[in-house]
């Protein structure tokens, strides 16, 4: 069971990570002179080392789902 502040802190986190990177997702199609944001638009705003460590713990709990 999660407490109650930790999942307010986690709604928060998220909301946070949501909003950068919207906003990078703007300002980088803005940049191409564009007003519609596109999924390449996301791409291009992650950089590798600051979200690299979600890729490792969604393997992880995919791999304690799958073994039952």
């Amino acid at each position: 069971m999660v407490a109650k502040e930790a999942a307010f802190l986690i709604s928060l986190a998220t909301e946070e990570f949501i909003k950068r990177l919207s906003e990078a997702s703007y300002h980088i199609a803005h940049r191409e002179k564009r007003v519609t944001v596109q999924q390449r638009d996301i791409g291009a705003t992650s950089c590798p080392s600051k979200v690299a460590y979600l890729t490792h713990r969604a393997s992880i709990t995919s791999l304690r789902n799958s073994k039952g």
